[in-house]
């Protein structure tokens, strides 16, 4: 039995999904989490170690976490590994300590600790790289953009691994669903039946650049169908970047609702399943598994061609400025009999089935930790 320490935050969605699908008989996981771990969460892991703030003080209550966090890594046992989700200034300050209480240290990017931190923050990094005995990122062109940054220093360290998704099971569960059931399913999230849905982005942070599509969709909104719908996900992220995109969004006047319900994984699927066009156009990504699902559930997907998403172009269609949005909108309103065609593949549904679900990844992570 393998005993494995995560450290990260217990209730992060992505963290709850990767200890139900990896956990078995061979491992077994524990946290080290800077929230406090929900009732329905405690169940998943082995002991819980809660390294909260007990210093409310604006200077001091950074500190406290810190010396809390180091009080815990001198008192646990030493571990076969210790696994960081996501890096944080704060693993990477006692990246040695860390080390010396595993025989093996993991550390997995998710995407923003990379590329939305400072390339002093990037340098500080090497301290925690220099220890650690894998590196895992999800993404092709994430890990050139990661040897290209380094010059290689961590190259045999990395590993290919993307997280699973359950979703793409619910949402195949609606493969055969009728007109009459998407309406019904539409109605849930107050969208008007038979409407043409268009998503935009998946949460409310500013890095999805809603502003700016909102401004390309107002000055082509006489090209779109006359029963176009937006729906802007604002079920997570920030509140005051979420009241401030909801007003401007009911000034444009726009066919629409700023969805600002937190969506459970059957109420996300289905979400999927109801829109029509996905545009996902953030700042930076390794690899949105929201957009998989949207992919998945037949969506046409326009993103940008700066987001690192080479193992999926061909799912795409990528632009090279959100200028071009408005052009091509109007490329697809046009010709949408044959961009819908190309997007209902089945091809799509195999690919990512075997490249980016639990039953695809869950050997590869199984296999890292059995590495060592």
């Amino acid at each position: 039995m393998k005993k494995v320490l995560i450290i990260g935050y217990a209730n992060k969605y992505f963290r709850t999904e990767y200890v139900k699908n990896i956990k078995d008989n061979e491992v077994n996981f524990d946290i080290l989490t800077f929230e406090k771990c929900k009732q329905e969460n405690i169940k998943l892991y082995r002991r819980i170690y809660e390294c909260e703030k007990f210093i409310n003080l604006p200077k001091l209550s950074s500190i406290s976490v810190y010396l809390k966090f180091l009080y815990i890594i001198l008192k646990i046992e030493k571990y076969d590994v210790i696994h960081i989700h996501s890096l944080k200034p704060i693993e990477i300050f006692f990246s040695y300590l860390l080390k010396l209480k595993s025989r093996k240290l993991i550390s997995t990017i998710y995407g923003s600790d990379f590329y939305r931190v400072s390339n002093r923050e990037k340098n500080k990094m090497r301290k925690l790289f220099n220890k650690s005995d894998a590196i895992t990122i999800a993404s092709k062109k994430t890990i050139q953009d990661f040897n290209d940054y380094y010059n290689n220093q961590f190259s045999n360290k990395i590993h290919l691994i993307p997280f699973g998704n359950s979703m793409y099971d619910i949402i195949d569960s609606y493969s055969s669903i009728t007109t009459e059931e998407i309406n019904k399913m539409k109605k849930e999230f107050n969208v008007p039946k038979d409407s043409f849905v268009i998503t935009i982005g998946y949460n409310a942070t500013k890095e999805q650049n809603h502003e700016k599509i909102l401004e390309k969709i107002k000055k082509i909104e006489s090209n779109l169908p006359k029963n176009y719908f937006l729906i802007l996900p604002f079920g997570y992220g920030d509140n005051i970047y979420k009241n401030k995109m909801i007003s401007i969004f009911n000034s444009y006047k726009l066919n629409g609702i700023c969805l600002c319900k937190y969506l459970t994984i059957a109420e996300a699927a289905k979400l999927r399943v109801i829109s029509d066009v996905m545009i996902q156009l953030q700042n930076t990504d390794v690899l949105s598994n929201s957009m998989l699902e949207y992919i998945y559930s037949n969506n046409i997907i326009v993103t940008g061609s700066w987001l690192p998403y080479d193992e999926i172009s061909e799912y795409i269609i990528q632009i090279d400025s959100i200028e071009d949005l408005d052009y091509q909108m109007i490329n697809i309103i046009e010709n949408f009999s044959n961009y819908k065609e190309k997007a209902k593949k089945s091809d799509r549904k195999k690919y990512i089935q075997e490249h980016y679900s639990w039953y695809a990844v869950k050997p590869k992570w199984k296999a890292l930790y059995k590495k060592f």
